[in-house]
């Protein structure tokens, strides 16, 4: 029925790497991966559909019934992931 939408948001990502020169014919490196930098809080998506939010009378005059609501999945807060390696 068209009858929810979603809010706008805005999610902010950064990643940061550092690839260190040849030590022992061995090229280590670092990354840091920051996810939700402001720790916005929203909606990232649909779970659950359902055809009618809200009940609304049909084009011959009879009441259609309400599904309920459908559900949406949260999006996740703010997360740090580091990850180190070395190449042969």
């Amino acid at each position: 029925m068209n009858d929810q939408a979603m809010p706008g948001y805005v999610s902010a990502d950064m990643n940061i790497g550092y690839r260190a020169p040849k030590i022992l014919n061995t090229r280590p490196e670092i990354r840091l991966n920051f996810m939700n930098v402001g720790d916005n809080k929203y909606l990232s998506g649909v779970a659950g559909i359902a055809a009618s939010s809200r009940a609304t009378r049909g084009i011959y005059g009879s009441t259609i019934a309400s599904q309920g609501s459908p559900t949406y999945y949260v999006a996740g807060s703010f997360a740090a992931l580091a990850t180190a390696k070395i190449d042969l």
